[in-house]
Formats: structure tokens, sequence, C-alpha cells
């Protein structure tokens, strides 16, 4: 239990961690949709070349990047409801990979409850 003296100070801190943690999450998205729009640009057969000699990254964690872009979008475009935004959803980046490669009805539910946790 934290004391009184500490809450204060820790509830700051809580709120600048969950806000670097929004960032990296919003940072992820963008890695996505930018590896998407650099395959679109790509030859057939050069993304995967093109990713290793820029990045470090397996093309699995480039996948992983662009299908977290691709539900989050999808988000942005009302395709789960109005309710499900990235910005309300309390969500750890492990859990967000693992609901974008779900189907939509399940992805759906688990970001609804994602939701209803943030307000608890």
């Amino acid at each position: 239990m934290v004391t009184e003296k500490n809450a204060s100070r820790l509830g700051r801190r809580v709120e600048r961690i969950k806000s670097i943690e929004k960032g990296t999450l919003s940072s992820i998205v963008e890695i996505g949709r930018e590896l998407i729009a650099a395959e679109a640009e790509c030859e057939h057969g050069e993304w995967a070349s093109w990713l290793k000699t820029n990045f470090s990254w397996s093309v699995r964690t480039a996948l992983r990047y662009r299908k977290v872009a691709e539900f989050c979008t999808a988000c942005d475009a009302g395709a789960y409801g109005p309710e499900v935004t990235l910005g309300d959803m309390d969500i750890s980046l492990s859990a967000l990979y693992f609901v974008a490669t779900m189907d939509k009805a399940l992805a759906k539910s688990i970001a609804l409850k994602a939701i209803d946790t943030r307000s608890l």
C-alpha cells in the first residue's frame, strides 16, 4: 500500500509513464503505416531485402508493426464501432500485437474490455 506521503508523487509518475506508453503505441502504429507505404513503393521481392538492409528486423517483426497499424487504422475508420479507438484502450503493446492478429469480432470484444478497464 502506498503511503499518503508518496501517493501524489507516485500518481504523477503513473500519468507520466502512461503518457510515454501511449506515445510508444502511437509510434508503433506510425512505423507500421510507413512500412505499408514502403512495401507499396518496392518492386516485387524488394521489400524483404530493403527491410534487412535498413533495419535489423525480421519480416515477421515488420509484419507485426503492420498488423497493429492496420488494426488501428480500421479502428479509426469506425470498423470496430465508434467507441473503439487506440486512445481509449488500456492495452499493452504485447496485447495490441496479439489483438491485431485476431478476427474482427474477437478483436472488438477484447478492445472493448480494454476500454472498460481504463475507466476502473
